[in-house]
């Protein structure tokens, strides 16, 4: 698996673990009632700070994969591959969903995600 797809199966699972993290503090907050200061309530806050710079840096990375391009052609399947990757991962859609959303057959999804993994 390329070094793309692998990092957006982490941004997919750290996108997950993020919403864990905040429904726990939630829980700590309102539900058993820790006060912010406390060292568990810190802790959790820690953990989503670090999750959400993580997921931006990724996103950064993404825009900049495009431009990038050393050419016209290739800029343009970088832009396909960019849709790809944030229709799939960034707003977790099945593959037919990114091919709906992308207008394009299911077929051509899973040719554009093969040529991400070479």
């Amino acid at each position: 698996m390329s070094n793309w797809l692998c990092k957006f199966e982490k941004y997919r699972s750290d996108k997950m673990l993020l919403e864990t993290h905040r429904s726990h503090l939630k829980t700590l907050l309102n539900d058993y009632g820790y006060a912010r200061e406390d060292i568990r309530v810190i802790a959790v806050t820690n953990a989503i700070s670090e999750l959400e710079i993580s997921l931006e840096d990724t996103e950064s990375e993404l825009d900049t994969y495009v431009a990038n391009a050393s050419t016209p052609r290739e800029a343009a399947k970088r832009a396909d591959e960019k849709l790809f990757l944030t229709y799939r991962y960034i707003h977790n859609m099945t593959m037919e969903e990114t091919a709906e959303e992308m207008c394009v057959s299911r077929d051509t999804v899973y040719r554009i995600r093969r040529r991400i993994a070479n």
